[in-house]
């Protein structure tokens, strides 16, 4: 190495070896200087005898435990949190599917565990419970009704005598069962939940949960399990179910999107990321720990990573926060999916207001000195692509969506991959290279490219 060589580990962070994050990004940019400074001097010998160094230190000489299929993986994973008494939980995948399949599989679990108890250990409190009632049952039908009295008889010295039957009202008082003697005839058994039902508001429950039965069927099933799904294909009714019933601490378990990671008050105790991404970059792995440690219940909050290599875990820890960047209020995806609300909604005019919230209260007009110059912008841009989109056969006279508009407002999270993938369709491109291969390389570079 050169005289201007970097300091050693323990000569930076001694005495005090108080290792803070600013002092290890400053450590690795003299790393990287100094490798920098090799390659442009040339000094092959040093930049092969780090590689050598390098290759010692690899993954591959670590023993991972043998792989488990995702089924088995999450019920493990979800029965050591509560064994942990780490519950409520957050368990964040970028897959819709894997969210609901998660979300089946622990119900599932939950559903077979309550009728194997119930065909076992709870059994004979099963049908000692119905028989007790079905002998009540009996007493209620040979009770007299309390209209027909019956002749009061006389003793000898004239007073009456002291009636046999049971009154309607004892024999009614015994059929009354407990919480726990409910859950055994059609209830649902406290160790076939995850539900916290001593801790929540049972009106509030009810309620939420009658108001999503309709369009969520499944989800409302899930729920009363303790788990539940969110993302953003799941409708209103649901959503909120899911965001209230988890603030209330009924929902301990909820398998979701991105769409948790931020903009929503929802904390929890435990955040999980199950199964590694592209799109799971440092600063999505901020957003969502940051929902780990609730003020006022937890002294501290809990990141588990599920089926993510250990190398993928230390680049999210390690990672620096990427700088926010700048961005126009609209864009051609998102105009197109303006017009298709005011075209397909049942109240147009209210459709219509939202649209014109959206172009003319942007956050960036909040700003002074450029609000008028932003509104002007603004309408040129909204102007200019229309104009496109008209050109683009995506839009009539009208505004009203044609052709393969359906499509680019579909995939407009891949903006602007969807609108050369309408381009290239509507230019029969795809009907004219016949090799496979080329169109699998097109389609890699328009929706896999990351800048």
């Amino acid at each position: 190495m050169k005289s201007n060589s970097i300091p050693t580990l323990t000569e930076y962070f001694s005495p005090d070896w108080v290792i803070e994050r600013s002092r290890c990004n400053n450590y690795s940019r003299l790393v990287c200087k100094q490798f920098n400074d090799l390659i442009e001097n040339k000094e092959s010998s040093c930049i092969d005898s780090i590689a050598t160094s390098l290759k010692a230190i690899t993954s591959k000489d670590i023993q991972y435990p043998e792989p488990k299929p995702m089924t088995s993986l999450i019920i493990d994973f979800i029965l050591t949190l509560k064994e942990k008494n780490l519950l409520p939980c957050i368990v964040f995948s970028d897959n819709r599917i894997l969210c609901e399949q998660m979300a089946t599989t622990i119900a599932k679990y939950f559903e077979n565990l309550e009728i194997e108890l119930r065909e076992t250990k709870y059994k004979a409190q099963i049908e000692s419970l119905k028989n007790r009632i079905e002998t009540i049952e009996q007493l209620k039908k040979k009770s007299k009704p309390k209209k027909q009295t019956k002749p009061k008889k006389r003793t000898q010295d004239g007073n009456d005598t002291i009636e046999l039957e049971m009154p309607e009202e004892e024999i009614n008082d015994q059929i009354i069962l407990s919480g726990h003697e409910q859950q055994l005839l059609d209830g649902i058994l406290d160790e076939g939940t995850l539900t916290n039902r001593n801790g929540c508001d049972r009106e509030l429950v009810e309620a939420l949960l009658e108001r999503a039965s309709r369009e969520n069927p499944k989800l409302v099933g899930y729920i009363r399990r303790g788990v539940a799904y969110h993302h953003a294909g799941l409708n209103n009714k649901g959503r909120v179910a899911v965001e209230a019933l988890f603030r209330n601490r009924y929902v301990q378990v909820v398998f979701s999107t991105a769409t948790l990671a931020l903009g929503i008050h929802m904390p929890t105790k435990t955040v999980a990321f199950v199964r590694d991404s592209i799109y799971l970059d440092a600063l999505q792995y901020r957003q969502s720990s940051g929902r780990a440690g609730r003020r006022g219940f937890d002294v501290q909050g809990h990141v588990v990573f599920v089926d993510i290599p250990l190398s993928k875990v230390s680049h999210l820890i390690t990672s620096a926060i990427p700088n926010i960047r700048a961005h126009f209020p609209t864009s051609v995806t998102f105009l197109l999916r303006l017009l298709h609300l005011c075209s397909n909604a049942k109240d147009s005019q209210d459709a219509i207001n939202r649209s014109l919230i959206a172009l003319q209260c942007p956050l960036l007009t909040q700003s002074l000195t450029n609000q008028n110059l932003i509104d002007i912008q603004t309408r040129f841009h909204s102007l200019f692509t229309l104009d496109f989109l008209y050109r683009l056969d995506l839009i009539d006279r009208h505004g009203n969506l044609i052709g393969l508009a359906g499509l680019l407002t579909h995939l407009h999270y891949y903006e602007p991959a969807n609108i050369l993938l309408v381009y290239l369709m509507d230019t029969q491109y795809f009907h004219i290279v016949k090799d496979g291969v080329e169109i699998m390389t097109v389609f890699a570079y328009i929706f896999t490219y990351m800048p």
